[in-house]
């Protein structure tokens, strides 16, 4: 389901409110209650049974306005689709200096950063990336899925937007389109480091 402008500015609000903001200065310190109650989800259930996910749907039932679908069963797929996210959002700390790479470029590079060359290995596995693809029809397997790579990643930044997108929406194009950036082919290769950290990445639009 295609979250609006204003619905995915909803969900980086309600993903920044939750994490401590990383300026001292401010000294926010997020939800951690709720952070750790996403994270203990096992599934969509566990998702859809806790108040922090029900936050977030009435934050973008609010955003999207007009544009909230009418149809019971697209309701339904929504709001499954933002349980999902919430769960995945939780494990996902705003980064110091916001990335214009895509989740799926991050994951078929090195550990150092660099393009994996034949031979070499990535920081997910080529298994490992395909099994996450295949299950994107499968909420349960695909948070679990999507987990491992998170925790791969580690604190390396990405485009959160995009990624909160793609998750919304994956279909096959979806799956297409992570393949490619994956992959690293020409014309998809990484920005450089100076490059990457943009400061007017999608992520930081409130």
């Amino acid at each position: 389901m295609k979250l609006s402008d204003e619905g995915l500015k909803a969900v980086l609000a309600w993903w920044h409110a939750l994490h401590p903001d990383r300026d001292r200065e401010r000294n926010k310190a997020g939800d951690a209650a709720a952070r750790a109650e996403l994270r203990r989800c096992q599934n969509l259930t566990d998702a859809l049974l806790i108040e922090p996910t029900h936050d977030l749907i009435r934050r973008v039932h609010l955003a999207m306005r007009s544009d909230w679908p009418k149809n019971s069963d697209a309701q339904t797929r929504l709001m499954e689709r933002l349980a999902l996210l919430a769960a995945l959002l939780a494990g996902i700390r705003p980064p110091a200096h916001p990335s214009r790479q895509h989740f799926a470029a991050v994951l078929g590079l090195k550990a150092d950063g660099h393009l994996a060359m034949e031979g070499e290995r990535p920081r997910l596995s080529r298994a490992r990336f395909g099994a996450l693809l295949r299950a994107g029809d499968e909420p349960d397997r695909f948070l679990r899925a999507t987990r491992r790579a998170l925790a791969i990643l580690g604190d390396t930044p990405f485009n959160v937007a995009a990624f909160i997108a793609d998750v919304m929406t994956f279909d096959d194009r979806t799956r297409r389109d992570w393949t490619l950036h994956y992959y690293q082919p020409y014309g998809l290769s990484p920005l450089p480091p100076a490059e990457a950290a943009a400061p007017n990445a999608p992520e930081t639009a409130l």
